[in-house]
């Protein structure tokens, strides 16, 4: 009799347990962008990079979630920094956030938090782990609130335990547009080091035409103010369609850290839609850099292929010119959400 009731009430349990389990929700979430590229030029060139992450959204009820990531990544997505036999890469821990709902305008987050500002749409440097008009992924480990639209954020950077990261921003929105004035310091607690970015970011959608935006302030410890201008308008008008990247940065005699090889470039790509999945574009770009390797120009033929709204696989070749130095590249790039 005493089995029997051991039994029973190990088998309830099972069964509660089972039904908490099942009660919590976890939905899987993640990117992919992988590229291959070729030079063809006195020196032949291959490389392959990577950027794939992959999350899960926990939720424990409609008040408390977790978040947690992984990453793998290698070289510089696209174009840049891989190389063929280092394709496989290592998969690491890619932080951690608890989310709690106080009220409906009000949540807090504790744990591993990203920020970024000033994404660029331009292809070659979407990244924002490693490209960004403003300052590319910040990682910190610490708080955050958000009340409405505006959002407050502190803790430990990663780069260094003596260093402190904090973020602010701001959303506005007018009719079909959003104004989004944001801050961001790092400073060491000897106060040595101090990196700071101001600005704002605009993001406007008028039918399929849009612009997206963003002017920043950058000062340093030891540098002098400097500012980048980021425009880049998406004009659509039944098959053909746009998209223009213009991008300029005023960089003094000591110019404070930004996070684009260019003093200015400038990107266009007149695009028309051959099928519901596949539109042709040809682009001209011209890239100004801040360092000796002195001004690119290139036009690529591009073929972009969306058979997904959330998939997309680019093919593109054309030529280049670096200085004196003429080349031909071609490669392919896939990019995919879930």
């Amino acid at each position: 009799m005493k089995k029997k009731l051991a039994t029973t009430l190990a088998i309830w349990a099972f069964h509660g347990l089972s039904v908490k389990a099942l009660a919590t929700e976890m939905i899987w979430n993640g990117s992919i962008d992988a590229d291959g590229t070729r030079t063809f030029s006195s020196i032949h060139e291959a490389e392959t990079n990577q950027e794939i992450n992959l999350g899960a959204h926990v939720k424990f009820d409609d008040k408390v979630s977790l978040d947690l990531g992984i990453t793998s990544n290698n070289g510089s997505v696209p174009n840049g920094g891989g190389q063929v036999d280092e394709r496989w890469s290592d998969i690491r821990f890619n932080g951690v956030s608890l989310n709690i709902q106080f009220t409906e305008n009000v949540t807090a987050h504790a744990g591993d938090l990203v920020y970024t500002e000033g994404a660029f749409r331009y292809f070659e440097y979407h990244s924002t782990g490693l490209f960004a008009a403003a300052f590319p992924d910040s990682h910190l480990r610490g708080a955050s609130l958000s009340w409405n639209e505006l959002n407050v954020a502190a803790g430990i950077s990663d780069i260094s335990s003596h260093i402190t990261n904090s973020y602010l921003s701001y959303t506005l929105h007018i009719k079909s547009a959003a104004i989004k004035p944001y801050s961001y310091l790092q400073i060491s607690d000897s106060y040595d080091t101090l990196h700071f970015v101001g600005g704002f970011a605009f993001d406007g959608h008028w039918n399929k035409n849009s612009l997206t935006g963003n002017m920043s302030y950058h000062q340093e410890k030891w540098s002098d103010p400097t500012f980048t201008f980021l425009f880049e308008p998406h004009l659509e008008r039944e098959a053909l369609s746009m998209d223009v990247t213009a991008f300029y940065a005023h960089l003094p005699k000591r110019a404070a850290t930004i996070a684009v090889p260019d003093h200015w470039f400038t990107y266009i790509e007149p695009q028309m839609q051959l099928h519901p999945w596949f539109r042709l574009g040809v682009s001209s770009e011209i890239h100004q850099y801040t360092n000796a390797a002195g001004t690119l120009f290139r036009s690529l033929l591009m073929a972009h292929v969306t058979p997904h709204e959330q998939v997309e696989l680019r093919v593109f070749g054309g030529p280049s010119k670096l200085q004196a130095e003429r080349y031909w590249l071609i490669g392919g790039e896939l990019q995919a959400q879930f």
